[in-house]
């Protein structure tokens, strides 16, 4: 399923931002209602997209790979 312009700018925001943002955060850097960007946060993450995490009664929204970082391997880091 393709993903609408609203979709993408809010990834495109949650990428920029990868400590998550709010959704008041997320509508007031948008221009959108807080309303319609709940709406748009829900969809995506039916798909798969982003994720949340509570602190508080907050969610802070993310992209689903936000919390991955990729190093080099090691010396040590494999069997041979």
């Amino acid at each position: 399923m393709a993903e609408n312009h609203a979709e993408k700018r809010i990834i495109e925001l949650l990428e920029k931002s990868p400590e998550g943002l709010q959704s008041e955060e997320i509508a007031a850097n948008l221009g959108l209602t807080r309303h319609t960007v709940a709406k748009y946060l829900e969809v995506l993450r039916a798909k798969n997209k982003i994720h949340y995490r509570k602190v508080g009664r907050t969610k802070l929204w993310k992209t689903l790979f936000a919390d991955i970082h990729i190093r080099p391997l090691e010396k040590g880091d494999v069997d041979t």
